[in-house]
């Protein structure tokens, strides 16, 4: 998936529920409220590449195996938002994800 616009949510932008050896990039997400999730993700073998997060409370939330992220940017504009907020939160129990250029 490439080059699409995820805006005014407020709970969840994209939901991966499963599957493996996907690519996501030059993705622009724009959050609203304190449980907007940019992308959430419970899958293997995905790369993340130019991702934009803006006023998403969490940005990234993985729950399974193996990705890669590489250049992922979130900003918070909105300060009701930065309380208890994350850019990536990663609650896998086995795997290995890999960062570059967070």
């Amino acid at each position: 998936m490439s080059e699409c616009y995820f805006s005014d949510f407020y709970n969840i932008g994209l939901r991966h529920i499963n599957g493996y050896e996907m690519v996501y990039e030059n993705l622009r997400f724009w959050g609203k409220g304190v449980n907007s999730i940019g992308i959430r993700a419970a899958n293997n073998d995905v790369h993340y590449n130019n991702i934009f997060m803006c006023d998403c409370h969490t940005g990234l939330s993985l729950h399974c195996g193996a990705n890669f992220i590489n250049n992922f940017h979130a900003w918070i504009f909105n300060s009701n938002l930065y309380l208890n907020s994350k850019c990536i939160d990663i609650t896998t129990p086995t795997g290995i994800n890999y960062l570059s250029q967070i």
